[in-house]
């Protein structure tokens, strides 16, 4: 199971990141944060001309807590 979550800020999917990390950290080792993927879409948030629908979200990296950035078209 992979869990999205596309926010509409850089810093709010920071502190959701953040978060987290802090609700996952046992001792000095991270668990259970693998199947969670983090975006930021900013241009989602313009109530007026929301952008077309495209393959970026496949294309582009998706951010991971404790991991390198994951590709869904890739994986």
């Amino acid at each position: 199971m992979i869990v999205l979550t596309v926010t509409l800020s850089d810093l709010h999917m920071e502190n959701i990141m953040a978060h987290l990390k802090r609700l996952s950290t046992t001792g000095n080792k991270l668990s259970g944060t693998r199947p969670f993927l983090f975006k930021s879409v900013p241009s989602l948030n313009a109530y007026v001309n929301k952008p077309p629908a495209t393959a970026h979200m496949l294309t582009t990296p998706w951010a991971r807590v404790g991991f390198e950035d994951f590709y869904i078209g890739k994986e």
